[in-house]
């Protein structure tokens, strides 16, 4: 039952059922496509939370966030172990420590090739497989049903950097059993070939830090710890002392550091509050912002906005990375403000080795499919046309069975069948850091964006017989710095003041509010086409009377 990931990219989540257990794998945050004070979304948890009673665990693939980002707010509610490989539970650490829990969590490392039980019916068997993140895995799911493979988020390197690992034999032992059904990762489909090799991603590095004179500052998604590695060897190669900019580019670098990944990483730092004194042409930074997001390292560097570090002419920037798609403006901008800057700015168009991407692509895809040979086909992890292409390839490498399905849909495996049986509720979450916004709120929010707001203040005396001259005040509407907007906001207080005439008196307040709300409504939406939010405010006058 997929509650996230199926017809989107991002915030992956599904729910794996039997008659008397089922668990839950991965639970990922995304990013919201309109904010208004949202800093991440993530699955509804409604299907969850109504069969809390079978819920046996929560396991986790790997320690990227639209894996695991969610797994804290879930806990909130669910009390059961989570597995993960380490790499993902030290991020996991972090993420719970910035959420209140009502309990610690239970938290167990998993490995390749070593299998665990949960509940009754299931046993899961993680295998490692390449990927942008160390520690990234897939599952063998034996069930009541069958052999189900799951490959999460991966690529085949033919040629692995240190550190990456895929174990095969625990994919060939499955096919050897027989594979009831294949789960795979659909991202990038689109794209004819192989991933990169992080090797050329590599060389491409040094290359540009070889022609270098100034700083090089390495651009690159902070979980990324191969491209980290990457930017040690080179800064050793290239004589260059190393910082980190951005809060999550320190985080996960001391966290790989921590799990050995990164060798050396202390020695090779620097403070960043003594960075000005190191000579540019001894200095190569990694920073975080590669999407062109305002507040990150990157953006604060284009502007010269940054605390602890000024570019100058000479300097470059490598762009080690991927648009998403989205976020295209975002990056033009960001590079248009470094070359205006005078900063050089290498990334993919100017050298294709720059980024090796961390999803396979088409001839892995089916790859990996032929490898497992399942019965039956269903992918993950992609927008409706993405899983619809997979599809089409799984049967074009023969696959007898295949059925693509959003969020929501019950798919029900048996012996003999692979089939919708039904649909449960789906959504999304917002929140702001560990606070949950409101739907009504966001509803709120999106028209206080599009229409503005008027507030009016209407004295009147407490038999509301009585009124003083209205007062309007605009906000998001017009420039009431203007003159004719000046006029405009009086006349909107003569207007105010003309339905109370008209009325002459209320019975109760919320008649009053209900008319001069209605009435100003109507008046700006002749004046400027927008029927904005109105807050009336019914304020006490003098009067002798009462």
């Amino acid at each position: 039952m997929p509650l996230g990931g199926l017809g989107e990219v991002g915030m992956n989540c599904f729910v794996v059922e039997s008659e008397h257990d089922a668990f839950v794998v991965d639970c990922g945050v995304t990013f919201p496509e309109k904010t208004f004070g949202a800093s991440l979304v993530h699955p509804r948890f409604d299907h969850i939370l109504a069969r809390r009673d079978r819920i046996r665990a929560i396991v986790v693939t790997h320690g990227h966030e639209d894996h695991v980002g969610a797994v804290p707010f879930l806990l909130r509610s669910l009390d059961v172990p989570v597995y993960a490989p380490p790499y993902a539970l030290g991020v996991l650490q972090k993420r719970v420590e910035e959420v209140t829990l009502p309990r610690p969590p239970a938290l167990h490392p998993f490995s390749s090739g070593r299998s665990f039980g949960i509940g009754e019916d299931f046993e899961v068997e993680p295998f490692a497989v390449h990927h942008s993140i160390p520690d990234a895995h897939g599952l063998v799911m034996r069930t009541p049903a069958g052999v189900v493979v799951h490959t999460a988020d991966f690529k085949i390197e033919r040629e692995p950097a240190e550190g990456q690992r895929f174990d095969e034999d625990v994919l060939l032992r499955a096919r050897d059993e027989g594979v009831r059904l294949l789960l795979s990762d659909s991202t990038n489909i689109d794209v004819e070939g192989r991933s990169g090799l992080e090797r050329l991603a590599h060389e491409a590095l040094l290359d540009a830090a070889q022609r270098t004179r100034g700083r090089i500052i390495v651009g690159s998604f902070s979980s990324n710890s191969f491209r980290l590695a990457s930017a040690l060897e080179v800064a050793r190669r290239t004589r260059r002392k190393v910082a980190l900019l951005g809060r999550s580019m320190g985080t996960h670098a001391r966290l790989q550091e921590s799990l050995g990944h990164l060798p050396g990483l202390s020695k090779l730092l620097v403070p960043n509050d003594r960075l000005l004194r190191i000579p540019p042409d001894e200095l190569l930074v990694v920073a975080t912002g590669t999407q062109g997001e305002a507040p990150a390292a990157l953006a604060r560097l284009a502007k010269g906005t940054h605390p602890d570090l000024r570019l100058t002419p000479g300097d470059a920037v490598v762009l080690s990375s991927r648009i998403i798609p989205g976020c295209e403006v975002e990056v033009h901008r960001l590079v248009d403000a470094l070359e205006r800057a005078g900063i050089v700015v290498h990334h993919r168009r100017t050298d294709g080795r720059l980024h090796a991407s961390g999803h396979a692509c088409r001839e892995e895809q089916r790859e990996m499919i032929q490898r497992v040979e399942p019965e039956g086909f269903m992918p993950v992890h992609g927008t409706f046309h993405h899983l619809t292409a997979h599809a089409a390839l799984a049967r074009e490498v023969g696959v007898p069975e295949t059925l693509v399905v959003e969020n929501g849909a019950v798919v029900e495996v048996t012996d003999d069948a692979l089939r919708v049986i039904a649909t449960v509720t789906t959504g999304i979450v917002h929140r702001d850091g560990d606070l949950e916004i409101p739907d009504v709120v966001l509803r709120e929010r999106a028209t206080l964006a599009r229409a503005g707001v008027v507030f009016c203040a209407v004295p009147a005396s407490r038999d509301l017989r009585r009124f003083g001259a209205p007062r309007v005040r605009v906000r998001g509407l017009v420039d009431a710095e203007t003159d004719a907007d000046r006029q405009l906001v009086r006349d909107a207080e003569k207007e105010a003041a003309r339905a109370l005439h008209e009325a002459e008196s209320f019975e109760h307040e919320a008649d009053l509010v209900h008319v001069v709300s209605r009435r100003l409504r109507r008046f700006f939406q002749d004046a400027v086409r927008v029927k904005p939010v109105v807050d009336v405010l019914v304020t006490p006058m003098s009067d002798p009377r009462s």
